[in-house]
């Protein structure tokens, strides 16, 4: 041990210290907590301001009839606003009560008591402060003229105003700022609603290699045909599925258009499906019997939506078949398709939304209309025969 050790500290020159002190973190991450009272604190403070505002302005003709019967607008202080701030001293036990109710009287140790009543103070203090503010209006207008109104109400309208707008103003911007995270949880809702349709399948997650090392660096394709010999032996049992979905986007297919890469690209954006025949009954899709007969004899075989253009049509068919044949090479593994090369393209009409196993949260989970195709031994491309056992969600079959 103290060899290996010492063979550890040459090589990485670290000490003994270091290489035996645990090491870890944490981090507290609230959330919209902080927000979210926040926000509530400004929307009750406003609200209240609001409320003592409006009240203290309709209670000025009373305010002057007290006056000429000998009150000090003190005292006229003491009974307007004495009860909202009596009320709010009767709320410091209740924050004690909140607090045992909330952590499940988990926290009774006197320092956090002691808080709490703290914090019911500083809500007696605001609830003062507040009432303060509003009994300007109650020093500034005289007997007479509280009792005639005559008082400037537009200056009390406009401050008023001032008020509902500022409270105002912290609703729409709490709703803004929940709004980001409300329309993310619709999201994410949407997007495991439609995963639980695959909930059922499995993927194909690991594999051996063995002593097939060849294979794995492209010396041998040894491999290649056993995985691609046992998928025939077992494509029409039920439940053995390939399913390659992938994303065409405009951006994608304007790269393609400036490299050069094909004589023709599509203009529009597309999902491709690539499917095993037997896949289509999950999809209700009807086609017959002898179009899938086909593929099984070799011929590619894609279905086309019939609401595509004729245009953009005859543009998928000329690119798809220079994708299929432009890189076929003698050593790749013998199908009828790479002896004969011939493709067969037969509208459907599309409508369902199928689900795309689109594990990219940026791309859509449904389509409606996907270009298919109907993907058998006989009829694979190196790109499919040569990735059967291509390993995890992003890339198993």
């Amino acid at each position: 041990m103290n060899g290996l050790l010492a063979l550890i500290q040459e090589k990485t020159n670290l000490s003994y210290e270091t290489l035996f002190h645990s090491k870890g973190g944490f981090i507290f991450d609230s959330g919209l907590k902080e927000f979210l009272l926040f926000s509530i604190f400004l929307l009750h403070t406003f609200a209240f301001l609001l409320l003592f505002v409006i009240g203290t302005v309709r209670s000025l003709k009373n305010l002057g009839i007290y006056l000429l019967q000998g009150w000090s607008r003190l005292d006229f202080c003491k009974k307007f606003f004495g009860p909202s701030i009596f009320f709010s001293i009767f709320t410091i036990p209740l924050f004690l009560l909140y607090a045992l109710y909330f952590t499940e009287k988990s926290f009774t140790s006197l320092p956090f008591l002691l808080i709490m009543v703290g914090v019911g103070l500083i809500n007696v203090l605001l609830t003062f402060a507040l009432a303060s503010l509003s009994s300007v209006f109650i020093f500034l207008v005289k007997p007479v003229n509280a009792i005639r109104e005559r008082y400037p109400k537009k200056m009390y309208l406009s401050i008023g105003l001032l008020i509902y707008l500022m409270l105002h103003g912290v609703m729409m911007g709490l709703c803004t700022y929940l709004d980001a995270p409300y329309e993310e949880l619709k999201e994410n809702n949407a997007i495991r609603k439609d995963w639980e349709t695959a909930s059922d399948f499995h993927i194909f997650q690991s594999m051996e290699i063995g002593d097939d090392q060849s294979s794995i660096n492209y010396q041998s394709k040894k491999l290649y045909k056993d995985i691609n010999d046992w998928y025939q032996s077992i494509h029409n049992e039920d439940g053995v599925y390939i399913i390659e979905t992938n994303l065409f986007s405009k951006d994608l297919l304007a790269e393609y258009k400036a490299q050069g890469l094909y004589t023709t690209v599509p203009e529009e954006s597309f999902w491709l499906f690539k499917l095993s025949p037997n896949y289509l009954d999950q999809l209700n899709i009807e086609i017959s019997n002898e179009t899938i007969e086909k593929a099984l004899k070799g011929e590619r075989v894609y279905l086309i939506p019939e609401n595509k253009k004729l245009e953009e049509k005859e543009r998928l068919k000329k690119w798809l078949k220079e994708e299929d044949t432009q890189s076929i090479r003698e050593d790749d593994l013998d199908t009828v398709f790479k002896e004969k090369k011939e493709f067969q393209f037969i509208p459907y009409k599309s409508g369902e939304d199928f689900f795309t196993w689109s594990t990219e949260k940026a791309h859509q989970t449904r389509t409606k209309d996907p270009i298919i195709l109907l993907l058998t031994p006989e009829n694979m491309i190196y790109r499919e025969n040569e990735s059967l056992f291509a390993q995890g969600l992003d890339h198993s079959n």
